[in-house]
């Protein structure tokens, strides 16, 4: 199905460069992420993909149990739900 990835560039514009370039590096991370299946938010702050501002480009080890989890599941046999 289509997809459209909207960045919010006003407040990045207030931002020094290097501090832009590191926070729209995290908005593209966690949009891949909601494109690997991971559609909901995190309620933990040391995942990426948190529900609120994050300061580090990297999944948790919490991110990357959900992935597995996530691709591990038979869509045939099993209902998926996300955003619960």
């Amino acid at each position: 199905f289509p997809v459209t990835i909207c960045y919010p560039l006003e407040p990045l514009s207030k931002l020094k460069s290097d501090a832009q370039i590191k926070k729209l590096k995290i908005i593209a991370a966690r949009e891949i992420g909601h494109s690997l299946g991971l559609w909901g938010f995190s309620p933990n702050p040391d995942d990426l993909m948190f529900e609120g501002e994050v300061d580090e480009l990297r999944l948790s080890s919490r991110d990357k149990k959900t992935i597995q989890l996530l691709y591990e599941l038979n869509p045939e046999k099993e209902e998926i739900v996300t955003n619960n």
